[in-house]
């Protein structure tokens, strides 16, 4: 598939320059594929080292290392094939955004089995999956496809993870429920936001479009007459 991406959040700039920067110095056997296969084991993980958590809290470190790695795999597996010129843009796409939101699946059900209140993690997965979707729609209806919102792209959202993680080491669990509801409700006043001006631009291009062959159909009727 092919759109325009759009990434302004705070770190886009620094992470797009690492990303140029560390493409032709990946060795030959590493393949998209690869990062691929190591984003989604890093979700794995993730997951596993949340679990460990309640037996030594030292894994919440284990935790943070994994969600970098994730993101360093994820970050680079396209870009990589574009490189290298061997891009599969529909493949890519649907990959990329099943495994993303598996991942955050993993995340988010590795703060249950340490024990998070489950009615705040709930609330902030169900408003982190709505922008995820509004973001796909965005792309198959208007070809933009929008990483950041508000400054805040999913590298963003990682760094955020895991300093939850280190809140979590000092046992400050009920300072994370705070910052979970607050960031919730940020989260969906964005939503709301973007939400409601993509439907007005949408709106606004769909019925240009309807003038157009309107204007267009009315033309061919009076050259046929």
């Amino acid at each position: 598939m092919k759109g325009k991406r759009i990434n302004n959040s705070i770190l886009s700039n620094l992470e797009r320059r690492f990303i140029s920067w560390m493409l032709p110095k990946f060795p030959n056997w590493i393949t998209p594929d690869i990062l691929t296969l190591i984003a989604f084991l890093s979700g794995v993980l993730i997951l596993i080292s949340y679990y460990l958590s309640n037996f030594n809290k030292y894994f919440l470190f284990l935790a943070s290392f994994f969600i970098f790695l994730h993101w360093f795999a994820d970050s680079h597996d396209g870009g990589l094939a574009r490189f290298r010129k061997i891009p599969r843009p529909n493949y890519g796409y649907y990959i990329d955004h099943i495994l993303d939101m598996i991942t955050v699946l993993f995340i988010f059900l590795g703060f249950l089995l340490y024990g998070l209140d489950y009615k705040a993690v709930f609330l902030f997965f169900s408003a982190f999956t709505i922008l995820s979707y509004h973001s796909i729609l965005c792309y198959q209806t208007n070809g933009h496809l929008q990483l950041s919102f508000g400054k805040i792209s999913p590298t963003e959202a990682r760094i955020f993870i895991i300093l939850i993680n280190l809140l979590l080491f000092f046992a400050l669990s009920k300072y994370v429920i705070s910052i979970f509801y607050l960031a919730s409700i940020i989260i969906i006043l964005l939503s709301a936001y973007h939400i409601i001006h993509t439907s007005k631009q949408l709106d606004k291009s769909d019925r240009e479009k309807y003038k157009i062959k309107k204007s267009m159909h009315h033309h061919t009727l009076k050259c046929v007459v």
